[in-house]
């Protein structure tokens, strides 16, 4: 049975989330190597850098470990979408101390919007309205 997460949401890194990607992309435990062929190549990171990280994730309770024939098969043990909501809690209140309406403003101006998404947003300030 895989290790489960000591933190719902753990705290992760810029690189442990291209692991986690990996991850989360996968229907099924990855063993090291499958995870490090489902990288990014520009990454150019070696084995032992993957399973580095991968070490570190399960310290943190991102993934789970389990063996399987004698190697080890990591799966997320995390849930994505807590943690995209942790890592945009952090950022928020890091960089906007804690204002939505400021970064949403900001990112609306800076960023490209597609016509779908533009009529999303005004749905979902309609909403909150």
């Amino acid at each position: 049975m895989p290790k489960r997460p000591k933190d719902p949401t753990p705290k992760i890194s810029a690189s442990e989330w291209e692991v986690m990607s990996a991850l989360w992309r996968s229907p099924h435990p990855l063993r090291a190597s499958e995870v490090l062929a489902a990288l990014p190549p520009e990454t150019g990171w070696a084995q032992k850098t993957v399973n580095t990280f991968l070490a570190r994730l399960v310290e943190k309770g991102a993934a789970a470990v389990e063996k399987r024939g004698g190697v080890n098969a990591y799966a997320a043990a995390a849930a994505q979408e807590d943690c995209v909501r942790e890592e945009a809690q952090s950022f928020l209140s890091r960089v906007f101390r804690g204002a939505a309406g400021p970064a949403v403003m900001h990112f609306i101006e800076n960023g490209e919007l597609s016509d779908a998404e533009i009529e999303e947003l005004k749905r979902l300030l309609d909403e909150k309205k």
